[in-house]
C-alpha cells in the first residue's frame, strides 16, 4: 500500500504475482475482440441482443480507468442491480 494526498493505493494490482493465467486470457480475449471492432466484424447484431441493458448510465473514473455505472438489467453473473463496469476500452461517440 501506498499514502498519497491523502488516498491510499493499493498496488498490488501492477505486481508480478498478479499477472495470472486467467488475466492472461481476459487480455487476450480483449485484444480478439478489439481486432474485430477495428475491422468492423463486432459487435454484432446477435451479440448485441444477447447483451445486458445498462440503463441510466454515466461515464466514471474508477482505478482502473474510465468505466460505466448504471443499473444492469439481464445481466448473466449480476442480475439486476446496479453496478460499475470493467474499464473501457471503445466507445461509439454517438452513445455519448
Amino acid at each position: 500500500m501506498r499514502w498519497e494526498a491523502g488516498i491510499t493505493v493499493d498496488l498490488t494490482l501492477l505486481s508480478p504475482g498478479a499477472v495470472t493465467p486467467a488475466l492472461i486470457a481476459k487480455l487476450r480475449s480483449l485484444a480478439c475482440d478489439l481486432d474485430r471492432i477495428a475491422i468492423a466484424a463486432a459487435p454484432t447484431a446477435a451479440e448485441l441482443a444477447k447483451a445486458p441493458l445498462l440503463v441510466d448510465w454515466r461515464i466514471v473514473l474508477a482505478l482502473s480507468g474510465l468505466a460505466l455505472t448504471g443499473f444492469a438489467a439481464g445481466h448473466p453473473q449480476l442480475g439486476a442491480r446496479a453496478i460499475v463496469t470493467s474499464p473501457l476500452w471503445v466507445l461509439d461517440p454517438e452513445f455519448c
